[in-house]
């Protein structure tokens, strides 16, 4: 009887840790709203977090209007980022599309050393996009403070909207 209630404790363990582990897998920064303690910062004039349509989930996307070299910035306190592996999130070109956007990583309040290029954005298309976090210099971090996507001309470029945006363990 020992044995099979140390079993039985074993196994409820096991099932704990492997629920536990699911749970990690990814974290929200943001479905409808920011989450998990992200802030919207940036320094594009046009940013709107509460934007009706379009939406990819939910009922709302972020819209993001930017002149020249602006940004979205999505901030967090330092984090344990070591744990994920990708950025994943949802992007759309708006009625113009074209944008030409890069994402960078920002770890320890400074930026990776990769930024990464998107390719031009299509109009009226939501595209689903996955940037390894190795690919932003930004693997293995234990000080993870945030990401931006950026314009990356001089040039004021058309709106494009983000949605579904998260850190997952998924390559």
């Amino acid at each position: 009887m020992k044995t099979l209630r140390l079993c039985l404790v074993s196994l409820g363990l096991a099932l704990m840790g492997a629920h536990t582990a699911f749970a990690a897998q990814s974290m929200t920064v943001y479905d409808d709203v920011t989450r998990n303690e992200w802030r919207a910062w940036g320094w594009a004039k046009e940013i709107k977090y509460d934007n009706a349509a379009p939406v990819h989930g939910g009922t709302a996307s972020i819209s993001v209007k930017p002149a020249a070299w602006e940004a979205i910035f999505l901030h967090h306190d330092a984090f344990d980022g070591s744990a994920f592996r990708v950025i994943d999130f949802w992007i759309h070109g708006g009625n113009v599309g074209g944008q030409k956007l890069k994402l960078q990583a920002n770890v320890n309040g400074q930026p990776s050393g990769t930024a990464f290029e998107l390719e031009p954005l299509k109009a009226n298309e939501w595209k689903h996009i996955t940037i390894s976090l190795a690919d932003l210099g930004a693997a293995n971090e234990t000080q993870m403070t945030g990401f931006w996507i950026q314009n990356r001309t001089g040039d004021a470029a058309p709106v494009f909207y983000l949605d579904d945006i998260a850190f997952a363990t998924k390559e």
